[in-house]
Parts: structure tokens; C-alpha cells; sequence
């Protein structure tokens, strides 16, 4: 918050929106990790704690999208367009992982 006071300099300013970027970022590879890990277990779950493992997918799949949304929100800042581009292709892989892993889970019937 510091570096967006109005008598900050523009490269404090960047720093800190790369920072605010990059650490979401790092959150969301290791919420899909779990997710895939998850899905790999899904079929060991046994039939009584079923809704228990698929609320703690819920609640990781809700992570993932609060993390992706602050990402999204810092790419979005006037002075992010080398950093929209540095992490398009992070950002893309990332939401595919999401939507494959999202998809593996439902036929398992986690989700």
C-alpha cells in the first residue's frame, strides 16, 4: 500500500504490483498441486467421509478462484502490461490445470 502513496517512485510502484502478482500466482500452482493430488486419491475416499472430501475440494476450488482473481485484478493496473505479458502464458496453463483437474474430480464425484 506503501508504494502506491502518491510520492512513491514508479519502479516501487512496480515492484510491488510484480510482488502482489507473483505470490497468488505461486498460491494458485500449489492449490491446483493439491487438487491434482486429491484427484489422484478420490477413489480411496471411503463412502462415509465422501461429502467431507468434496467440501474440502469445494473450499480448495474457491481458494484457486480467489487467488486467480486477485492475479486478474492486479493485470488489470495501468502499469502491468509487461507483467500481463510475462504471465499470460502462467496464467493460461494454470486455469486449463483448474479446468481439467475440476472436470476429473466431478466424475469422481468430489465436487
Amino acid at each position: 500500500m506503501d508504494a502506491y502513496r502518491h510520492d512513491s517512485k514508479a519502479a516501487e510502484k512496480r515492484a510491488a504490483l510484480i510482488d502482489a502478482t507473483r505470490e497468488p500466482l505461486a498460491s494458485a500452482h500449489l492449490l491446483i498441486e493439491l487438487l491434482e493430488s486429491m484427484e489422484d486419491a478420490s477413489h480411496k475416499v471411503a463412502d462415509h467421509v465422501a461429502s467431507d472430501f468434496g467440501g474440502g475440494v469445494k473450499l480448495i476450488c474457491a481458494a484457486f478462484r480467489a487467488v486467480m482473481m486477485a492475479v486478474e485484478n492486479n493485470l488489470r493496473d495501468d502499469d502491468a502490461e509487461q507483467l500481463r505479458e510475462r504471465t499470460t502464458s502462467n496464467h493460461s496453463s494454470l486455469v486449463a490445470r483448474f479446468d481439467l483437474v475440476g472436470k476429473a474430480l466431478r466424475r469422481a464425484g468430489s465436487t
